[in-house]
């Protein structure tokens, strides 16, 4: 299956996003993958200045600056890596993803993996990794790795987890659980 670009398989939905790929993502091969999109993801692109516009709009939102603080510590910048959702379009109301609907964007985001065919991912967040893991997932099984389609896969709670909590000890923890990741050879 090619990677689509749109699409209109679920009812009401808008605004199809595939992710970002930094320019430097084919060196690295690390694919990060979060929940769902939002109204960043409408801004629009500008010749020669769309990335920098998201990457922008994105940094400066509590889960940007969690994944921004991710990549540093693992001395990687936003141009380094492929980051995507599991569901890939906005909802009215921002309303959350029907099972239905998460099961309408997977095929997406396999074809996105295989297409980019990434060394490791991050999967970020109990939602996300309980349907793309199909193995009765919780968030007790966070900093631990899996394989999604043959790729080792370490799943973490969603970056926004330790504002949500007051649980700020446990971002230290998952940056230091993704550097070791990220170094390992698997």
């Amino acid at each position: 299956m090619a990677v689509l670009s749109c699409c209109n398989k679920c009812e009401g939905a808008y605004s199809f996003n595939q992710g970002i790929k930094g320019k430097n993502a084919d060196l690295t091969k690390l694919l990060l993958v979060l929940h769902k999109s939002d109204s960043r993801a409408t801004i629009p692109v500008l010749p020669g200045l769309g990335f920098d516009d998201y990457e922008s709009a994105f940094m400066n939102a509590p889960t940007g600056l969690v994944i921004n603080g991710l990549l540093k510590f693992c001395s990687l910048r936003f141009d380094d890596i492929y980051l995507t959702n599991i569901f890939k379009c906005l909802l009215p109301g921002d309303r959350q993803p029907a099972k239905k609907e998460y099961e309408n964007c997977l095929p997406v985001l396999e074809a996105q993996v295989n297409d980019f065919n990434p060394s490791k991912i991050i999967i970020f967040g109990a939602k996300v990794a309980d349907r793309m893991l199909k193995n009765g997932y919780t968030a007790i099984d966070s900093g631990e790795i899996h394989e999604y389609l043959k790729v080792p896969a370490l799943s973490l709670d969603h970056p926004s987890a330790p504002w949500v909590r007051n649980h700020f000890y446990r971002e230290k923890y998952y940056f230091k659980k993704a550097l070791e990741f990220i170094r390992a050879k698997y």
